[in-house]
């Protein structure tokens, strides 16, 4: 999906069923690498923005930085990657093997992910209800956490607001 079509708006809800779906943006980077982030985005020239649910079965997705969805996002994939600066407004469903937030949620996100890594931008408004082997916990749950995973990682810069649940971890550093 190109920003270029359209104007990147899309009316109404969108089902993509493809190899990659990647929902893209025009964004300029910084050359400056910060730590534990990486390279920041210093602007955003151009994203899609999707009014409706959003529904996608691929092997991968990708949502470039400040692309807005103002619906809900139901995802199974392989691979999904919710990149900085990005924005879903609803809840988010997904399932998959490996699953990257870096993103806004401005609902609760239900996952379930072999592999589950929370980045430092991350940030889910409500709750988070994951089930999965691996978390990797770096960003900001604003409500509950209902978390059943065999190993978690965290770091001095994860925050969870209010409760947090963690059950069948066999490691939790």
């Amino acid at each position: 999906i190109d920003p270029n079509d359209n104007g990147g708006i899309i009316e109404g809800n969108l089902f993509a069923t493809a190899k990659t779906v990647n929902i893209k943006s025009t964004v300029s980077y910084s050359d400056t690498e910060k730590d534990d982030i990486g390279n920041p985005a210093i602007s955003i020239d151009k994203a899609c923005t999707i009014s409706g649910n959003v529904f996608v079965s691929a092997n991968k997705l990708v949502i470039e930085p400040g692309c807005k969805i103002y619906g809900d996002l139901y995802v199974c994939a392989n691979e999904v990657e919710l990149s900085q600066s990005a924005i879903i407004y609803g809840n988010v469903f997904i399932a998959s093997n490996k699953l990257t937030i870096n993103s806004e949620i401005g609902g609760s996100l239900y996952a379930t992910a072999k592999s589950f890594d929370m980045q430092y931008f991350g940030f889910i408004s409500r709750d988070l209800h994951l089930s999965g082997e691996t978390a990797t916990l770096n960003g900001y749950i604003y409500r509950n956490s209902f978390i059943e995973v065999k190993n978690i990682t965290t770091n001095d810069k994860f925050i969870n607001q209010k409760d947090f649940n963690v059950t069948n971890a066999n490691n939790l550093t």
